[in-house]
């Protein structure tokens, strides 16, 4: 788990960090937060989903493993599977997160690897002399205030569909090449049919909201689950040549398989 640490001159000034050169912080993550900017992008790599927060509600994800502690997106040398990667794996090591006052504060990660409290001579500074983040933590810093806005605009869109009632379980089933069959619970997904069941005005709320496109790339999307399959085989081959996990480590040997809430 990362170990997040807000960045402050006072404290930092003399500090460095690197750029990631892969995803291996991302190895771990089942599910990834998405925004409504990014849907054009993920439809062909990834099936989306709901998935129920622990505070409540629902958050648009992109679904990367049917496991929840496996991203199958990531290979064993850590590098994506595909060409498009979620916005929220771009700005490490750094992270925009709410402080004890509720103010967003840019962190970074103390366990990263890529942080020294001491800059090492390969480092890219954090702050320049005068105390102000440096270019390139100001352009990351940039990304990650874009993507908490469109975070907040897809939230709204989503909270739509919930009050709507067009969010429902979403029953998914693995099936193993032996023929046995295991359930995935923890996600959820658009009740088609309650869409063609909404009145004009609820109709033209969710446009106006961006939900009812969010809603049919949901739909779109769900014909990807099978790509998860396709990259649970790839990893088993990875694994066995390695000597690592067979397969069933990776989709669990239980009949039902469990996300974590996030």
């Amino acid at each position: 788990m990362p170990t997040w640490q807000a960045i402050q001159s006072r404290q930092h000034i003399n500090s460095g960090w690197r750029s990631p050169i892969d995803y291996r912080h991302a190895k771990e993550d089942a599910l990834a937060p998405l925004t409504i900017t990014e849907l054009s992008q993920a439809i062909p790599h990834y099936p989306l989903a709901f998935s129920q927060q622990s505070s409540g509600g629902y958050q648009l994800v992109a679904v990367l493993s049917l496991q929840s502690g496996v991203n199958l997106y990531v290979n064993a040398e850590n590098h994506w599977q595909v060409p498009f990667v979620p916005a929220c794996f771009r700005s490490y090591p750094f992270n925009l997160l709410p402080n004890k006052q509720g103010t967003l504060v840019v962190c970074i990660d103390l366990d990263s690897g890529l942080f020294h409290e001491q800059a090492e001579p390969e480092d890219k500074p954090i702050f320049n002399a005068d105390g102000e983040p440096t270019e390139a933590v100001q352009e990351v810093i940039s990304f990650m205030e874009k993507r908490h806005k469109q975070q907040a605009v897809t939230q709204k869109a989503v909270n739509k569909l919930a009050e709507n009632n067009l969010i429902e379980l979403w029953p998914v089933q693995l099936r193993a090449d032996s023929g046995e069959v295991q359930n995935v619970t923890g996600l959820s997904r658009i009740a088609e049919s309650k869409i063609k069941s909404l009145g004009p005005d609820a109709l033209s709320d969710l446009v106006q909201h961006g939900a009812l496109a969010l809603a049919y790339a949901q739909l779109f999307s769900m014909n990807q689950v099978s790509r998860l399959g396709e990259l649970a085989k790839y990893h088993a081959r990875q694994a066995q040549q390695s000597e690592q996990p067979d397969i069933e480590q990776l989709f669990g040997s239980d009949d039902t398989l469990h996300f974590d809430n996030i």
